[in-house]
């Protein structure tokens, strides 16, 4: 079950279309540390209010959900391997 953690929104009309939220408890902290990161980058504004994605923080990856258009199927990037190259 997802979580919520946390809505980017540091002004009302800024990056109301994106929540960042965590896959369980233990990537709480990650999906956090992910959100603030987000929040400081320059990400573009979206003026159509239906437009809406959800970036989930997962052990595995993340993946990223076009609310807009729940019949596609969301954009995995897969964490698997990745550890021992850049540890």
């Amino acid at each position: 079950m997802h979580q919520l953690l946390s809505k980017l929104e540091s002004r009302p009309d800024r990056l109301g279309w994106l929540e960042v939220v965590a896959a369980d408890s233990s990537m709480d902290q990650a999906a956090q540390d992910l959100a603030t990161y987000l929040q400081s980058l320059p990400l573009p504004q979206v003026s159509d209010r239906n437009c809406h994605f959800i970036l989930e923080v997962g052990r595995c990856g993340l993946s990223l959900q076009d609310q807009s258009q729940p019949q596609m199927r969301p954009l995995r990037l897969n964490s698997v391997g990745m550890r021992r190259r850049f540890s």
